[in-house]
C-alpha cells in the first residue's frame, strides 16, 4: 500500500498529523493576528484622535496669540496717536507761552523806556521849578510828594497796614 492509499483507508501517517496541527496553528495565528491588527488599529485611531486634539489645541493657541497680537497692535497704535496729540498740544502750548513771554518782554522794554522818559521829564521839570521857586519851597514840595506817594501806596496795600495814619500828622500842603 502506498501512502495515499493508507490515508484513504483511514490510516494517518506523520505528514497528515503535521498538516492537521499546522491548520490549527494557522487558525490560531490568524485569530491572533486579527486581534493584533485590531489592537493596532485602535492604537492608531487613538493616536490620530490625540493628534487631532493637539492640532486643535495648537490652532486655538495660534488664534489666541493672533488675537493678542492684534489687540496689542491696536493698543500701540492708539497709544502712539495719543502721544502724538499730547506732543502737539505741548508744542502748541510752548509756542503760545513763548509768544506771551516775548510780548511781556516787549511790554517791559516799552514801560522801561516810558519810565526813563518820564524820569527825564521829571528832572527837567524840577530844574524849571527851581528856576521859578525858592529852594526851601522845592524841598517842601518834594517832601509832600513823597508823603503823597507813601499815602498812595498805603491806600493800595490797605489802610490798616499804615501806622499813625491820621489827618493831624499830615501837612496842610499835602491836602
Amino acid at each position: 500500500m502506498t501512502r495515499k492509499e493508507v490515508v484513504n483507508d483511514g490510516v494517518l501517517d506523520d505528514d497528515d498529523c503535521e498538516r492537521e496541527y499546522s491548520v490549527e496553528d494557522e487558525e490560531y495565528d490568524v485569530t491572533a493576528l486579527r486581534r493584533l491588527v485590531k489592537i493596532e488599529r485602535l492604537r492608531a485611531d487613538m493616536a490620530y484622535a490625540e493628534l487631532e486634539k493637539e492640532r486643535m489645541a495648537s490652532a486655538s493657541a495660534a488664534d489666541e496669540a493672533m488675537a493678542m497680537i492684534l489687540r496689542l497692535q491696536n493698543e500701540k497704535s492708539s497709544t502712539e496717536i495719543e502721544a502724538k496729540q499730547y506732543r502737539q498740544l505741548a508744542e502748541q502750548k510752548q509756542e503760545f507761552l513763548q509768544e506771551v513771554i516775548e510780548s511781556l518782554q516787549w511790554d517791559i522794554i516799552n514801560l522801561e523806556h516810558e519810565r526813563s522818559e518820564m524820569e527825564e521829564n521829571l528832572r527837567l521839570y524840577r530844574e524849571k521849578l527851581r528856576q521859578y521857586v525858592k529852594s526851601d519851597e522845592v524841598d517842601q514840595f518834594e517832601a509832600s510828594g513823597a508823603r503823597m506817594n507813601y499815602l498812595r501806596s498805603a491806600m493800595e496795600d490797605g489802610i490798616e497796614d499804615v501806622p499813625n495814619l491820621s489827618l493831624d500828622n499830615m501837612d496842610s500842603s499835602v491836602l
